[in-house]
C-alpha cells in the first residue's frame, strides 16, 4: 500500500503532465495507481474489521486476469 501511494505521490508524473512530454502516460500511470492504491486501502480496512475478504478478492481477480494477457 505504501508503494502505491508513493508512486501515486511522485512529482514525476506532473512534470510530464504539465510539460506535455508524455502527458498520456503519466494520465494512466496516476489512474492506475489510484486504483490499486484504493482497492488495497478498502482489502485494509475489510480486514481490520474482522470481515470476510473472499468477495473482495474474488471481485479484484476477475478485473486483473484479463488485464494479464493485454498487450502493453
Amino acid at each position: 500500500m505504501a508503494r502505491e501511494l508513493l508512486l501515486l505521490e511522485s512529482s514525476d508524473w506532473q512534470f510530464l503532465i504539465t510539460t506535455w512530454s508524455a502527458r498520456d502516460y503519466a494520465e494512466n500511470r496516476i489512474a492506475l495507481h489510484y486504483d490499486n492504491f484504493s482497492r488495497l486501502y478498502i482489502m485494509t480496512n475489510t480486514y481490520a474489521n474482522g470481515q470476510n475478504l473472499m468477495n473482495i478478492l474474488y471481485g479484484y481477480i476477475l478485473l486483473i486476469v484479463p488485464r494479464l494477457f493485454q498487450a502493453y
